[in-house]
């Protein structure tokens, strides 16, 4: 998620002159994929999702042998990428009501 907020954040500023419709555009988008992420897969929180405490060599030894950041990690980050293909589009952060990011594989 932090990876995606920065991305987001980038690609505002790339394509929003005004700074402050960047900020606020880049919000909303990071809010509802936020929303969206946790709705889908119940939080957040790295240490939640994983159940390993990948803060200490344990807890991250733990998380590698269990195969959790394939099994896990990797459809979140997929969730998360195709959530925000459709801001590759240019100007689509510019148009009124940034695109949600939540609205994934409704059609």
């Amino acid at each position: 998620m932090t990876g995606a907020a920065l991305a987001v954040g980038m690609l505002a500023a790339r394509e929003i002159d005004d700074h402050r419709e960047a900020k606020r555009a880049a919000r909303l988008v990071v809010a509802g994929l936020l929303g969206s992420f946790e709705r889908e897969f119940g939080t957040s929180t790295c240490r939640e999702l994983t159940g390993a405490d990948l803060g200490t060599e344990a807890g991250h030894r733990a998380f590698i042998e269990a195969g959790a950041w394939w099994i896990g990690c990797m459809r979140q980050i997929e969730a998360v990428v195709e959530r925000l293909a459709a801001l590759a589009e240019p100007g689509a952060l510019a148009e009124p009501g940034v695109p949600d990011a939540s609205a994934r594989g409704s059609g």
